[in-house]
């Protein structure tokens, strides 16, 4: 896992996903309006067993193509 900080936006921090943010995810990612907008990829309810295959997954990648949004110390979302 990379745990290098990509960017620093003030109180927010756009990062590489690492163990320990999948309560978080699975807090902010369990939204039946973000479903809608996503759903092809997307499961419905989100579950902390989709939270920690995405964690794993997207932590892994070297390439960091997928990076998560950290407010006040809390992965808030994705992008």
């Amino acid at each position: 896992m990379i745990t290098t900080t990509v960017l620093k936006l003030g109180n927010i921090i756009i990062r590489p996903w690492q163990t320990g943010d999948e309560a978080a995810l699975v807090k902010h990612a369990n939204n039946r309006k973000i479903w809608l907008n996503v759903r092809d990829r997307f499961p419905h309810p989100y579950t902390l067993k989709d939270a920690e295959i995405w964690v794993r997954v997207a932590g892994a990648d070297r390439n960091m193509i997928n990076l998560a949004i950290e407010v006040e110390g809390q992965a808030a979302g994705g992008i």
